[in-house]
């Protein structure tokens, strides 16, 4: 039978490391469910935002709210600003980027996983 390697069942569609195991007549390898991997999604900053900064506001107080939504519900994120790791965060309470003029990307991922979410661009005037 052919198992995946990361979670010892039957090999199903996305596994990324396969494996053929010989098996006892009547085992049987349950498969893994399909889809356990969070979706993920920002919520905010909206894609294309156009930010200005007070320049009369203390440079504590000129901040973005960043917000997402993991389905299903995970305890942590990492938040990922033009690529780097910026904080570890949990996806239910926002969280708050210093604002830098300029063009930035953020992302989300799962902590020690590659995957990242879509890019949301914005601009810091």
């Amino acid at each position: 039978m052919e198992l995946c390697t990361a979670s010892g069942r039957a090999a199903a569609a996305g596994c990324p490391a396969r494996m053929t195991e010989f098996l006892a007549p009547g085992t049987i390898a349950r498969a893994a469910p399909q889809d356990q991997t969070p979706q993920l999604a920002i919520l905010s900053p909206a894609p294309e935002t156009r930010v200005w900064r007070n320049p009369e506001q203390p440079p504590g107080m000129d901040r973005l709210a960043l917000r997402a939504q993991v389905s299903p519900n995970v305890r942590q994120i990492v938040w990922l600003v033009d690529g780097e790791d910026y904080a570890l965060a949990d996806p239910a309470s926002p969280l708050y980027w210093p604002l830098r003029p300029g063009a930035h990307r953020f992302q989300i991922r799962m902590p020690l996983q590659g995957r990242v979410s879509r890019a949301v661009r914005i601009v810091v005037e």
